[in-house]
């Protein structure tokens, strides 16, 4: 990456997308996501998703055929 992580962050903020803070209701909720992939990061992307009633856009097939109730856009369409 050719500038820092804070000055990346910095620009995505500028350009108007929201920062959600982890929560614990959040935290909670991916570690109950049934049948869904194991990566723990993925797990906690899709819970802050859902408790957010947000899309959550994505080119992981596992993600993509998971039958939970999670509103999901396929990236590569």
């Amino acid at each position: 990456m050719s500038q820092s992580a804070a000055g990346w962050r910095q620009r995505v903020l500028d350009l108007g997308v929201r920062e959600i803070p982890l929560s614990g209701d959040i935290a909670i909720l991916a570690t109950e996501l049934e049948d869904f992939p194991r990566d723990a990061a993925d797990r906690i992307i899709a819970a802050t998703a859902m408790m957010h009633s947000a899309t959550l856009i994505t080119a992981d097939p596992k993600i993509l055929a998971w039958q939970g109730e999670l509103a999901r856009h396929n990236a590569r369409e």
